[in-house]
C-alpha cells in the first residue's frame, strides 16, 4: 500500500467519565469514542441490513469558549491495486453512492464522552475515491452551529466530534457491489475546531489512544512506504510518500 500525506500539527485527547492523563489529542473507534470503542470492525458481508459506525473523538488543549464548528478527514486504504465497488461511494457514479453518511446524534448514547452538539449542529460529507493513490479514499466531513450560539468545551473530558455510518446495502444479492471482504484501514488525519472570529482555531492531529480502525483484520500505522497495513495477506509495498509526492510538484 502507499502512504497517504499526513497533517501534524501538535494536540492530543481524553474522556468524560474517566478522564486520563493523557495531554490532549483525537481517537478513532468503532461504536464508541477512545479505548471505549473496538479497534477493529468484522462482518460476514452476508446482509443488506445493518450498519458500521466510525466514531471521532477529541481532547482540547485548551479550554475553548466559542466552538461554532468542527471539520476533518479520514484516509482509508485497501490492499490491491484499487478500490473495489463496495468502498466506492463516489456520488453519483460510485456503486454505494448513497451509502456512506456522516452524522453527530449522539443523544441516544453512547455516553462515555461529553456529547459536543446536544443535537444542534448540521453538517455534511464528501468523498474523494482514489485520493493520491488507487487504492486509498478519502471523507471530508464538517459540522457547525450558528455563530450567535457558540459551544463552551473544556480541556479535561473527551468530546464525541462525529460519526461515519456506513451501510451494508449492496453486499449481497442482485445488484451487489463487489469487495465487502477486503480488509481495510482508516486513519484520522486531524481534527479542527474552529472558534468565532478573531476567538483563534486549532488542528488536533496527535493521537490519544488510537488514531486508526481496522475493517476485517487488526491492523497498524506504518510510518514508511504505506498507509497501514493488515494481518491480512498485502500486496507488495508501493513507493514511499516522498516519492508519490514529487510527481505531484
Amino acid at each position: 500500500m502507499g502512504r497517504i500525506p499526513r497533517t501534524r500539527i501538535a494536540f492530543a485527547s481524553g474522556a468524560l467519565l474517566a478522564t486520563t492523563a493523557h495531554a490532549q489529542g483525537i481517537n478513532l473507534s468503532w461504536n464508541d469514542c477512545g479505548t471505549f470503542g473496538q479497534s477493529v470492525e468484522t462482518f460476514a458481508c452476508d446482509t443488506n441490513v445493518g450498519v458500521h459506525v466510525l466514531v471521532a473523538s477529541f481532547q482540547s488543549p485548551v479550554p475553548l469558549p466559542q466552538l461554532v464548528a468542527v471539520q476533518s478527514q479520514i484516509y482509508f486504504q485497501v490492499p490491491g491495486p484499487a478500490l473495489p465497488a463496495w468502498w466506492d461511494f463516489t456520488s453519483p457514479t460510485g456503486c454505494r453512492s448513497t451509502f456512506l453518511t456522516q452524522s453527530v446524534d449522539f443523544i441516544e448514547g453512547p455516553y462515555n464522552c461529553v456529547d459536543l452538539w446536544q443535537g444542534q449542529a448540521v453538517g455534511g460529507i464528501s468523498f474523494t475515491a482514489g485520493y493520491v493513490l488507487p487504492n486509498c479514499g478519502r471523507i471530508r466531513v464538517a459540522f457547525a452551529v450558528p455563530a450567535s450560539t457558540p459551544i463552551q468545551v473544556d480541556n479535561t473530558r473527551q468530546y464525541y466530534a462525529f460519526k461515519i455510518l456506513i451501510r451494508n446495502n449492496k453486499t449481497t444479492g442482485a445488484g451487489a457491489c463487489d469487495g465487502c471482504s477486503a480488509p481495510a484501514c482508516f486513519i484520522l488525519d486531524n481534527i479542527q475546531l474552529v472558534q468565532t472570529v478573531g476567538v483563534g482555531d486549532y488542528t488536533l492531529a496527535n493521537l490519544l489512544d488510537r488514531q486508526d480502525a481496522s475493517w476485517q483484520c487488526p491492523g497498524s500505522v506504518v510510518s514508511e512506504g504505506v498507509l497501514c497495513q493488515t494481518s491480512c495477506p498485502v500486496p507488495a509495498r508501493r513507493p514511499s510518500w516522498g516519492g508519490i509526492k514529487s510527481l505531484y510538484k
